[in-house]
């Protein structure tokens, strides 16, 4: 029997027409990430590379529909039948399903998924025509949900852009439950990889569903230009912008100098449906904010000439009530003094963030103010959800390396101290540590007063980081000894494994931390250390063993663990900077 292929194994020259196979319990563990690479190492053996996180996107959206319809077969089968809840309408039902998923993103389906072998399977095929896709899931979705699913598809063969799309699916009801966006935005990328809708189809099989794509490689690989670029010459613009005016829905507003609308786009009034012999209507639209920015404020047009990039929600109305639209606009001052300006909606549709108005410039400094009380793992993570389509961090497990490091007796040092000293001394002091993870390629999850959480992807750059930092404390304390001032000791824990990293809080706010066992023991650890020492637990000592050397050995008691956990102090780690090998050891006065 031939070996199953596997990412590691996979060659997609030599095995063209082989079939590379997944199953998903979930989107949030190792297996996912099997499917991504194996489509990046596909799509790059064949020329098409840039193109792979849109194939990827496409494939994990249409997972998310499989996997909602497993879900939803579990928490039927096993939540509604065996509790014999009576009388459940279908709305009810519905509701008790995402309730669930919304308390536990899912964790209690992966469980059981796994537990039973409820997956969904992911097969790839690939030659040098094109890349097949195929996604089946066991169960069927009911005669609604399916009626629905072909509804949407219908639709998205026939508009013309995402945003119609979603203007036409808020027709269908807030509550609509069947092909979600996935499906459709499926439809709407091939499209615009000029793929025919119909290389995308939906079967239903005996007792199982199956989605199908085919990706013909000659609509995903770069074709050699035939001509060079035109230059357009301003005859050729005044068409060409005309048409994007309409295309994209802009809208042109002119103002004389004392803020009266001079001239305004027809389809501006016939999207806020005010007749057009009523055009002055259209000023009490728009917020004072506006006028007192643009023409009194900030952005005074009559110094600045013109403006770019200001923000600015407009109430719209929308059947019996109102919708706001946020407007990016952007003006200039004309030879006469009339203000031109251009409104380009940017949010059409509601999102669970709303874009903040106002100068975009002003919002960048905010920006620049915050971004440095986000941890760093949060904005790559966040980059890399937007990038496939996504508005939320995942749940996700992973391996990691966590390290504690807390001040010992920081109550006792700064109970004398003005409180502006305490701060300073912990800046010093934190600051000292949080250098040393990050050049070591650790990321800081959270500072805990007086003690710092930072994560690993790599154990033995954790421990050489943790010793660094005690010599980096060795030399702070001789300047403060010169100062007559007191010692600071910091303990170090660190421990290695599995972790979850997951979102904990509410809507109003949350953290995407690292929490689960390997989290609590490590802070265990951490307390059972020593000023100026850096304790490692056994799993951390097994990855790194050839290049630590240790202090001693011995047991502690965890609190919530039954047996005692062995746990080593270090004295000195061997590891590589700069292409050259360091050696760096617990300094001689703290080392026990």
């Amino acid at each position: 029997m031939s070996q199953p292929i596997t990412v590691a194994n996979l060659d997609p020259l030599l095995h063209k027409n082989k079939i590379f196979r997944v199953q998903l319990y979930d989107l949030f563990s190792s297996e996912e990430k099997q499917v991504r690479d194996a489509i990046y190492k596909i799509t790059e053996a064949y020329g098409g590379r840039k193109l792979a996180p849109v194939i990827y996107t496409m494939v994990r959206e249409l997972a998310v529909n499989a996997l909602k319809a497993v879900y939803k077969k579990i928490f039927y089968e096993q939540v509604v039948e065996e509790l014999g809840i009576p009388e459940v309408s279908y709305t009810e039902w519905l509701d008790l399903f995402k309730a669930e998923i919304d308390a536990h993103k899912a964790e209690n389906f992966s469980r059981i998924a796994r537990d039973g072998n409820l997956g969904i399977s992911v097969y790839l095929r690939f030659n040098a025509e094109c890349l097949t896709v195929r996604i089946v899931n066991q169960g069927q979705p009911s005669e609604l949900e399916y009626e629905r699913i072909r509804s949407s598809m219908a639709k998205s063969r026939v508009v013309e852009n995402m945003r119609a799309l979603m203007e036409s699916q808020d027709e269908d009801g807030a509550n609509a439950e069947g092909a979600g966006m996935g499906i459709p935005m499926c439809i709407m990328t091939l499209k615009g990889l000029h793929i025919s809708p119909d290389n995308f189809r939906i079967e239903l099989r005996t007792g199982k569903t199956v989605a199908s794509l085919e990706l013909p490689w000659e609509n995903l690989l770069p074709t050699p230009a035939k001509k060079e670029a035109t230059v357009l010459l301003p005859e050729a613009l005044t068409k060409h912008g005309a048409e994007i005016v309409e295309k994209l829905d802009f809208a042109i507003l002119c103002f004389d100098r004392f803020e009266n609308l001079t001239e305004v786009s027809a389809s501006f009034l016939d999207k806020l449906k005010i007749p057009h012999e009523r055009v002055a209507e259209v000023k009490k639209v728009i917020p004072q904010r506006f006028f007192h920015d643009i023409f009194r404020g900030v952005h005074n047009i009559r110094v600045v000439q013109q403006f770019e990039n200001y923000r600015i929600r407009l109430p719209f109305p929308d059947g019996e009530k109102s919708a706001d639209v946020l407007y990016h606009v952007n003006g200039y001052l004309d030879a006469e003094g009339v203000l031109r300006t251009m409104w380009q909606p940017v949010v059409l549709h509601d999102i669970k963030t709303r874009l903040s108005e106002g100068s975009i410039l002003e919002n960048l400094r905010i920006q620049n103010i915050i971004r440095r009380y986000i941890p760093q793992n949060v904005m790559r993570k966040a980059f890399e959800m937007t990038s496939q389509g996504r508005e939320e961090l995942p749940t996700e497990v992973v391996n990691a390396t966590v390290l504690f490091a807390d001040i010992v007796g920081f109550t006792r040092l700064s109970e004398n101290m003005h409180p502006l000293a305490v701060i300073e001394m912990l800046n010093l002091a934190l600051g000292m540590v949080a250098n040393a993870l990050v050049r070591h390629g650790g990321t800081i999850d959270k500072y805990m007063g007086d003690a710092v959480f930072a994560l690993f992807d790599d154990p033995l750059k954790a421990v050489s980081a943790a010793v660094e930092i005690q010599n980096l404390y060795l030399e702070l304390n001789a300047m403060r000894e010169i100062k007559e001032q007191p010692p600071i000791e910091m303990r170090i824990g660190i421990h290695s494994g599995k972790v979850i990293m997951g979102n904990i809080g509410n809507a109003e706010r949350l953290d995407w931390t690292a929490i689960g066992d390997v989290v609590n023991t490590a802070s265990r650890i951490e307390q059972s250390s020593a000023g100026g020492q850096v304790l490692i637990s056994d799993s951390t000592y097994s990855m790194v063993h050839n290049k630590v050397e240790l202090q001693r050995e011995l047991q502690i008691s965890v609190k919530g663990k039954l047996e005692q956990l062995k746990v080593y102090f270090v004295k000195s780690v061997s590891f590589q900077r700069n292409e050259k090998l360091q050696c760096l050891e617990i300094p001689a006065p703290l080392a026990g």
